[in-house]
Parts: C-alpha cells; sequence; structure tokens
C-alpha cells in the first residue's frame, strides 16, 4: 500500500485532532456539570442521563489524551472511532430524544414531525437527553464534524499501521 502523508503530516494531524478530542470533552464536560448546577429536583434516571453524559465526554478526553501519547495513539484513534460514533446521530421520537456531541459540530437535521423541514445548527458542544410522553417530535440530526472526523481517523489508522504496526488489525474493524 501507498503511503499518502509524510511522517510529520500524520504526527501533526493526529496531535490537532487529540486537542481536538481533548477540548470536546473537556467543553461538554463543563456544559454537562453547568446544566446539572442549574437542576432544581433531580430524579435517578435524570442523574444516570447526566452521569452518562458526563462519562461520553471523559471518554472523549481519554481518546485524545491517549493519541497524543506515542505508544498509544493507534489505540487513541480506535477508541476515538467508537467516541465519534456515539456523536454520529442525535434524534427525537416517541416522546425519548438523545443528542449528544463534544465539541465543535455541526448538524444537519430533518424535522418531520408536521412537515419535511431541513434545519442546520453549529456550536461548541450539547448534549441533551428528554423523555416526555407527550412529545410527538420526529427528528434526525447527523453531526457532519464527527463523520468526516471518522472517516479520517480510519485514514490515518490505515497509515500507522502500513508506517508503523505489523501486529494491530486492519482499521476497518472497531
Amino acid at each position: 500500500m501507498k503511503l499518502r502523508l509524510s511522517e510529520k503530516q500524520l504526527q501533526q494531524q493526529i496531535s490537532y485532532f487529540a486537542y481536538y478530542q481533548l477540548a470536546g470533552g473537556l467543553i461538554t464536560a463543563g456544559i454537562t456539570l453547568l446544566a446539572l448546577a442549574r437542576v432544581e429536583h433531580l430524579s435517578s434516571l435524570l442523574l444516570l442521563a447526566y452521569l452518562a453524559f458526563l462519562c461520553l465526554s471523559g471518554f472523549t478526553t481519554y481518546c485524545g489524551y491517549l493519541c497524543l501519547k506515542p505508544p498509544t495513539k493507534a489505540r487513541g484513534l480506535r477508541l476515538s472511532r467508537l467516541s465519534l460514533l456515539a456523536q454520529f446521530l442525535g434524534f427525537a421520537a416517541g416522546g425519548f430524544s438523545f443528542r449528544f456531541f463534544a465539541g465543535p459540530f455541526v448538524a444537519l437535521s430533518i424535522d418531520l414531525t408536521k412537515e419535511f423541514l431541513f434545519k442546520a445548527d453549529a456550536s461548541l458542544g450539547e448534549f441533551s437527553f428528554k423523555i416526555s410522553p407527550e412529545s410527538d417530535t420526529l427528528l434526525l440530526s447527523i453531526n457532519v464534524v464527527a463523520m468526516l472526523l471518522f472517516f479520517r481517523t480510519t485514514f490515518w489508522l490505515n497509515e500507522w499501521r502500513i508506517r508503523y504496526d505489523t501486529s494491530e488489525p486492519a482499521a476497518n474493524s472497531v
């Protein structure tokens, strides 16, 4: 297989991605903690949702940390793909909604509640989790940044495997 990046380019791109993961995880954890501080009545289900978002934010931060350290970069990239998959889709249906985007994102959404409506939004990070039986919202959001980064991490893993690892599994396995 042919290498497409120089050694310096590969290392630099992975480092930039690692900082993106670190910042995104920390920003989203901060947003989660601020939202938690504003809650007046904390039910056990709501507490569980906040803990889940904090764990996802922590996992994203951990992946970024692994991508910075030379002996664990390949592992960090593999785990980062799992983190990016958790951020890829957001949805609302049947009174339940979930949306977790760690770090800067651009989301394209299709709202099918009453009519076919396209939406686009961007922010530094977002999490939302709702259970509302009276809601009839039907919405699907795709995080374009997470999707592109997932493909890019797969590319970096292939470059890494060709260059360094003979014992690592192929990048198309998660």
